[in-house]
């Protein structure tokens, strides 16, 4: 059996509690230095007033939610998800790499020391070695996630090449942007959404969490977008609309909208309807396949609830159409 598919119990126990304290220690660095900027909260270092807010948010974006959610994710059966922790091994590379070679201010060998360090230390400390170097997949390689992360390369890579300009030249005029790396952590992040979309394509395990993941820092920064279209670097409106449109588009944050839309589709009786609907038999939801057998009120408003598909197996110890839908007079 291979190390990816392993149960939690044949991996050593003391492996998976280093991994644990290590994965721990770093998710809550990572947090530590993002959640403040991630909240807008004044007074944070390296945004000394309101102009820097966007740069700020993308900040918190990078290191909260991309990296702390990824390692929070590790600390549960962190072997089940080795794509997740390849996700955070590339992570550190890119962010040391970047930071030590294309900042605008020299190479700097200790920035890109500590990355080796830090990669060697996770790396070690996985608990299985195999998984990391494994390219096994829990199903056929998604083409359409593929698209959809090309496209967003389309769409991030004008934006991360005109601010790695900025970044350069901002370090040569002494620029505040520049000289807080405001520019190149904005490449960065548009360089590892454009990676963590590359691979949740990829169905290796865990990539659903990523998938989860990079769909709420889309869905994050989109909103940031809209709230704050004209600050320095800002997507602006048309880019948070992409941006949202993105992150409802990922796997994780798609089904998770398709699964509260079923909540209050089919449990919720105090929407309003033109057309309520009694509802009698088994219904499974087409995702989750949970059939239940209920008899309850259903408001549909086509207008503002989105469509989901049904699947209306036969209830238990019933004729085979035993489910029916009785119109309902107001």
């Amino acid at each position: 059996m291979s190390s990816v598919a392993r149960p939690q119990g044949e991996v050593k126990k003391w492996r998976v509690i280093v991994f644990v304290i290590v994965a721990g220690l770093l998710a809550l660095l990572a947090l530590y230095a993002g959640v403040f900027n991630l909240l807008l909260l004044p007074g944070q270092s390296g945004f000394p007033s309101e102009v820097h807010l966007w740069h700020q948010a993308q900040s918190g974006a990078l290191t909260a939610l991309l990296l702390g959610d990824s390692l929070l994710a590790l600390l549960w059966r962190p072997q089940r998800k080795p794509l997740l922790a390849q996700f955070v091994i590339l992570s550190l590379a890119i962010f040391s790499l970047g930071f030590a070679t294309v900042s605008g201010f020299g190479f700097l060998p200790i920035v890109l020391g500590i990355g080796i360090v830090l990669i060697g230390i996770f790396a070690a400390a996985y608990p299985s070695l195999r998984g990391l170097v494994s390219f096994s997949r829990e199903g056929a390689f998604s083409l359409t996630l593929l698209a959809l992360s090309l496209l967003a390369a389309v769409f991030l890579a004008p934006i991360a090449w005109r601010e790695l300009h900025y970044q350069w030249a901002g370090a040569i005029a002494h620029d505040e942007h520049s000289l807080n790396y405001h520019w190149l952590t904005s490449v960065l992040l548009a360089v590892l959404l454009v990676l963590a979309g590359v691979l949740t394509s990829t169905r290796r395990p865990g990539w659903q969490v990523l998938g989860l993941i990079t769909g709420v820092t889309y869905l994050y920064l989109g909103i940031m977008a809209l709230l704050l279209p004209y600050y320095a670097g800002s997507w602006g409106v048309i880019g948070g609309i992409v941006g949202l449109l993105a992150g409802l588009a990922t796997p994780g944050v798609s089904t998770l909208v398709t699964l509260i839309t079923y909540v209050i589709v089919t449990v919720e009786p105090g929407l309003s309807s033109a057309d309520p609907l009694i509802v009698a038999g088994s219904i499974a939801n087409s995702y989750f396949s949970v059939p239940f057998s209920t008899e309850s009120v259903v408001p549909v408003a086509a207008t503002t609830v989105p469509v989901i598909s049904y699947v209306f197996p036969p209830a238990a110890n019933n004729g085979a159409a035993n489910t029916r839908l009785i119109p309902v007079s107001k």
